[in-house]
């Protein structure tokens, strides 16, 4: 278990280590950065899509260098 800062609400949260690898929405946002659907329910269509891309090129590099989210992403 791992904790990381959400990158769009600033709150601490845990992330587990099948969270990489889950289908399930709510716990494969942790790997992405955020802690919790309603903070990802915050990035527009586009958004959801850029991260989620980019995380299966790159793995979680955004999330652990605290990289903040494009403003034309959030709703």
């Amino acid at each position: 278990m791992e904790v990381h800062t959400c990158r769009m609400c600033k709150e601490n949260y845990h992330e587990h280590r099948g969270d990489r690898a889950s289908e399930e929405d709510a716990k494969y946002i942790r790997h992405l950065g955020f802690c919790e659907t309603n903070c990802f329910n915050k990035l527009n269509q586009k958004g959801k899509e850029y991260y989620i891309a980019y995380a299966y090129l790159y793995g979680d590099d955004l999330k652990k260098n605290s990289i903040k989210i494009k403003s034309k992403y959030i709703k």
